[in-house]
């Protein structure tokens, strides 16, 4: 529905259509309203008004005309006045009113068209711009193209600038700036992106584009314009925000990681991810990138032509501990595991480097426990552990450990009627019983059979090193030399339980 809007706001129905009955326009096409003429250039008129007496559409100084659908919501609508200090009707304008007085032409033949860019009307384009002000959208007299006027029955015309798509979001590939929005007039500023080629990404509702060679320079200013397409599928989004855990503030600056796209929340702790459609594991805080939080990881899809909205984190505040581990103090003890314990949950793990050092991120504010993951039988630490309090951001360094060897031990001596064996005496343990002395190959050791070995020295002592708190079957094998032959024998003890230290001696 065509509506005439007077001067103080009013609306009159006083169109008359054309056609017997209502025009249907098409996609990318044109209506046009008119005085009541049988042409206009000769073009027939879509809708005329048939008032006798009105003053070219307009009450007074000022008018309007509106589109409005079956359920009478105003979609679209332009104002006009012919005094410069007098703004069009408030029912008819979008924001500013087209003044077309100070020698302006209203009247025969004069024309209001809407541009076919931000530039101006250029002829065989369609006339699309709409940022929602038509003192910018619109101009008059703009019969630049012999087709002028158009209606609907014209051909349709390509489309070459649409509406402002303000607050749209735009990305950068670089990985360290934050998602923008632009304003109500689809302007976007991007202050702190890093220096190198990269694409740009923008998102708005169904609408999408990339744009690949933004070339940023070292202080200084590149501009590039974005104009946004249905979006057919292959790119999508996936956006968020990202707060404490403790008071759900914003969290600025925070990289938020999925594929090999990552962004930056901005001060209103938003992000924005430009991905290719699909799903994803999404990681806030990729990589411990601020020490000051823990980091977290969640699954979402980006939607072929569209965003997936809402997939927020709450991040906890978090400081970082380093220390070393070494065998005496000094030397360097590699590949052990050191974990934080908070609120007596395994929060944070790192096994040591060559040189001893280990690094906890995301270690939780507050009180931890701190300590190396041993094998209580065969090792022992001291301190034991460290009870530590954690401050955001902070890294708490120099917290050692010393790990030392704890196996328990078998020792004792071996006779052959009443002296030492001198030639040495083979002494296995074993946690199974053993009829005989196995072979010992990859099928026996890749089995669930423990067995320790060693051979007494020339004075006949021995010491068996093993894992402790275990209960072992203790053998002895020798081989006595006769004069005219060569005795094999053995003997064992009973069942030992090896705490710490056990004596067990063998007499043959």
């Amino acid at each position: 529905q065509i509506i005439r809007i007077g001067s103080g706001g009013n609306v009159h129905n006083d169109l008359t259509f054309t056609a017997s009955t209502a025009r249907s326009v098409p996609a990318q096409g044109y209506f046009l309203f008119a005085l009541s003429s049988p042409t206009v250039n000769g073009v027939i008129p879509d809708a005329l008004l048939v008032v006798p007496g009105t003053n070219l559409v307009r009450d007074a100084n000022k008018g309007g005309i509106a589109v409005r659908d079956l359920f009478g919501v105003v979609m679209d609508s332009v104002g006009w006045t012919n005094d410069n200090g007098n703004p069009g009707p408030a029912a008819g304008i979008e924001t500013s009113g087209i003044y077309v007085g100070g020698g302006g032409n209203f009247g025969g033949g004069g024309l209001i068209t809407r541009k076919s860019s931000p530039s101006g009307v250029t002829a065989g384009d369609g006339n699309s711009y709409d940022s929602h002000r038509n003192s910018f959208d619109m101009v008059l007299n703009a019969s630049v193209d012999a087709g002028y006027p158009r209606n609907s029955l014209s051909a349709a015309a390509p489309v070459v600038f649409g509406a402002v798509a303000a607050s749209a979001t735009v990305t950068a590939t670089d990985g360290f700036s934050a998602a923008v929005r632009s304003d109500a007039t689809g302007y976007y500023l991007m202050d702190s992106i890093t220096t190198g080629t990269w694409t740009a990404s923008s998102f708005y509702s169904s609408f999408t584009v990339s744009t690949g060679g933004l070339n940023v320079t070292d202080g200084g200013t590149t501009t590039r314009n974005l104009l946004l397409e249905s979006a057919a599928g292959g790119q999508g989004g996936i956006s968020g925000r990202i707060t404490r855990s403790d008071t759900l503030a914003a969290v600025s600056g925070i990289i938020i990681g999925a594929g090999t796209s990552s962004t930056l929340s901005d001060a209103s702790g938003n992000y924005v991810l430009s991905l290719t459609s699909g799903s994803y594991s999404v990681i806030a805080n990729d990589g411990y990138a601020s020490i000051s939080y823990g980091t977290l990881t969640s699954t979402a899809s980006a939607p072929s032509g569209g965003v997936t909205t809402g997939l927020n984190f709450d991040l906890p505040p978090a400081g970082v501990v380093t220390g070393k581990v070494t065998t005496n103090g000094v030397d360097s003890y590699a590949g052990i595991a050191v974990h934080a314990v908070y609120m007596g949950l395994e929060i944070a793990t790192d096994i040591t480097d060559s040189a001893g050092n280990y690094m906890l991120y995301g270690v939780p504010v507050g009180s931890n426990i701190i300590e190396p993951v041993l094998d209580a039988n065969t090792q022992s630490a001291s301190p034991a552990s460290i009870t530590l309090s954690v401050t955001q951001g902070t890294t708490h360094a120099a917290n050692n450990f010393t790990v030392t060897s704890s196996l328990g031990k078998i020792t004792g001596a071996v006779t052959s009627g009443g002296k030492p064996v001198t030639t040495g005496a083979l002494i296995v343990a074993s946690t199974t019983t053993l009829a005989s002395l196995p072979t010992v190959d990859s099928a026996y050791s890749s089995g669930a059979n423990v067995l320790y070995s060693n051979v007494s020295d020339t004075a006949g002592n021995y010491t068996l090193y093993l894992v402790k708190n275990s209960t072992y079957n203790v053998y002895a094998y020798y081989t006595a030399l006769g004069a005219n032959e060569t005795t094999n024998t053995s003997t064992s003890a009973a069942s030992i339980f090896v705490s710490s230290t056990v004596t067990r001696n063998f007499e043959w």
